[in-house]
């Protein structure tokens, strides 16, 4: 296995991870996630999942805490885009990642597709 050189440094990693639905971001990199918790190096974790709503951003949340909640500073970010219907939302879905954009410097970006 190569070595990842961003592993090295004493300031956090911020890691982007973006999911369609509250479960994408466990199914898609959670393996990757935990080993990159093993590395030593702080971890910060931007959790964004676009269709999140009632039972399902409960379960995101619950999920990601689970995953990452001793390992890493977890932020999440639950949006409430109706599932499905991403193409036709097209504009709110760019005017939300614009948002995030300003908020967000990530190091690495993680997503399940």
């Amino acid at each position: 296995m190569l070595p990842l050189g961003f592993l090295d440094g004493a300031q956090p990693l911020h890691i982007l991870c973006i999911g369609a639905h509250s479960d994408d971001i466990e199914i898609g990199c959670a393996a990757t996630l935990l080993r990159l918790a093993q590395s030593g190096r702080r971890l910060q974790v931007s959790w964004v999942v676009l269709s999140a709503v009632g039972d399902r951003a409960r379960e995101a949340q619950r999920s990601a805490e689970e995953l990452l909640g001793k390992l890493a500073d977890l932020r999440m970010h639950l949006a409430e885009f109706r599932d499905a219907y991403f193409p036709a939302d097209f504009a709110a879905v760019q005017d939300y990642f614009a948002e995030l954009r300003r908020q967000i410097d990530p190091d690495l970006v993680f997503s399940h597709s």
